[in-house]
């Protein structure tokens, strides 16, 4: 029961300090033009890929795409995953990000290059062809403002969240558990 208690009035406490706090536009974009290139646009991606089974049918897939042979018959005779039969293969476009610890052997394919075989789970292999790709670039203010705010607003949560702490010390003579308010998780919540 006390600990419900204790997260009942974190909460509380939180939600105050998020209720009361508002970011002027003005300071969106002087934090903004300071550093955009924080809120740069990611690599993104389009591409196909094809699940085998083994690392040898991998070896044959990029063999086969290399000389031209059509994706969507290698893609039948090879895929592994039903789900890639359905959908053609096609990923879509993905930012970059969203590949994991693959990001750093497809972020330079090119437009119709083929990168594989890449290890899987459960030891499946991976080959990916690229029918686009969208390169990294700076945004403009307004493309980039919901992010501006969500970065800002965790900086000026971070610090409302202190100031009520220092008033609350200043007022009461009580304990503060630092360890636990500093649990509390203000990602941007707008």
């Amino acid at each position: 029961v006390e600990a419900t208690w204790k997260a009942f009035l974190q909460k509380e406490v939180r939600d105050q300090v998020l209720y009361e706090l508002k970011v002027p536009n003005d300071s969106l974009k002087d934090f903004f033009q300071k550093d955009s290139t924080l809120f740069f646009s990611s690599l993104e991606l389009d591409l196909k890929r094809v699940v085998t089974s083994t690392k040898e049918e991998a070896e044959t897939v990029i063999d086969l795409l290399n000389k031209d042979v059509a994706f969507t018959k290698v893609l039948k005779e090879y895929s592994a995953l039903n789900e890639d039969l359905i959908t053609e293969g096609k990923l879509g476009w993905k930012s970059i990000e969203e590949f994991g610890t693959l990001n750093t052997k497809i972020n330079q394919i090119k437009i119709g290059e083929v990168v594989g075989p890449l290890e899987y789970q459960s030891g499946k292999w991976l080959v990916f062809k690229c029918v686009g790709r969208k390169e990294a670039a700076p945004r403009t203010f307004e493309q980039a403002k919901n992010d501006v705010e969500g970065t800002l607003l965790t900086i000026w949560q971070k610090k409302a969240m202190n100031k009520v702490i220092s008033q609350t010390k200043s007022k009461h003579p009580l304990r503060v558990d630092l360890e636990k308010i500093s649990s509390i998780n203000f990602s941007y919540l707008k």
